[in-house]
């Protein structure tokens, strides 16, 4: 078993771990280093390797070399030529998997995240290279040759140290699937609870505002056609209806006010003389006394103050006493 993960290590640049091998001998009666190297591209590397592969701190050194040639698979991949166009609301796994369908176009600068399963190192292209025909996907596997630059903890990617090996890991292609599903689907879905009554409502209040806006246009029109309109126009006779209408109205109210206008005075009259026949000036019958003329005068007050003056203030009556 450790001589087949040797041998996997040597001639395909992966460290396979024993465990792993132990797992394809009991799959396939007489396994090569070739099919074991070919069922590890469709596995996840952080499952089927027991250490890392790329040097110590290469990911902090400024400008150095690739010192082994690594297989190393895709953690994450976008285009640095295109907005992510991130929301408060998105998370890190979602931002990567919009990198990840990313239109791969002639302008691409690709930024890549590679792994070996247990450390990490950025990974880009300074122009477009032509070895990838499209954006890597999490799960696929890269050959990086001895040799590759680094710059600034990046691998700088080129058409000879970069060779794409494919794959496919089952587990990540689940993972970036569902996180599509939830991604795709709309974030906001209208309540339908109470959803005929908000429209009802609003139904309701679009027919109120519809007659308000027909009446106002009414009330316009025939504003504008009593100015417009000439003698004898449609405009000006409804104007003059209208005004005669209200005349009319208001002549019968002022009718009315002065018929209870007379009544009261006739009442206070009558009252008047029925007080001068049995407590007044006449035939030996004395002035009423202080009592009695203090009565009146309060009646009176009491009559002017209800009527809102001498029967209306608009009449200008004398006193009666």
């Amino acid at each position: 078993m450790a001589a087949l993960s040797e041998e996997v290590k040597t001639r395909y640049h992966i460290a396979v771990s024993t465990r792993f091998v132990e797992r394809v001998c009991e799959e396939v009666s007489k396994p090569t280093a070739e099919l074991i190297y070919r069922r590890a591209l469709n596995e996840n590397l952080m499952n089927i390797t027991d250490v890392g592969t790329l040097p110590y701190g290469i990911a902090s050194q400024i400008s150095s070399k690739l010192t082994c040639t690594l297989v190393l698979q895709v953690s994450s991949s976008r285009d640095a030529t295109q907005p992510l166009r991130p929301s408060a609301d998105t998370a890190e796994e979602d931002t990567a998997l919009t990198a990840a369908f990313q239109k791969n176009t002639s302008t691409r600068l690709l930024y890549l995240v590679l792994t070996d399963g247990h450390g990490e190192i950025p990974a880009i292209e300074l122009s477009t290279l032509r070895v990838f025909r499209h954006i890597p996907v999490p799960g696929e596997k890269l050959l990086v040759k001895e040799g590759a630059e680094i710059k600034n903890g990046a691998i700088i990617m080129t058409e000879d140290c970069v060779v794409p090996l494919g794959g496919e890991v089952e587990q990540l292609k689940r993972e970036m699937t569902v996180r599509q599903n939830r991604t795709d689907a709309p974030r906001f879905q209208p309540l339908h609870f109470g959803r005929q009554t908000v429209v009802t409502r609003h139904a309701n209040v679009s027919a109120v505002a519809g007659s308000v806006s027909v009446g106002e246009r009414s009330r316009d029109h025939g504003r504008e056609s009593g100015r417009s309109g000439g003698r004898g126009s449609g405009g000006r006779q409804h104007h003059n209806y209208n005004h005669n209408n209200h005349h009319h109205h208001h002549h019968h109210h002022h009718h009315h006010h002065q018929q209870q206008q007379q009544q009261q005075q006739h009442q206070y009259h009558r009252h008047r003389r029925h007080q001068h026949q049995h407590g007044g000036h006449g035939h030996g019958q004395s002035y009423p006394n202080h009592q009695q003329s203090g009565r009146n005068q309060q009646w009176q007050q009491q009559e002017v103050e209800k009527n809102g003056g001498w029967f209306g203030e608009s009449h200008n009556y004398p006193p009666l006493f």
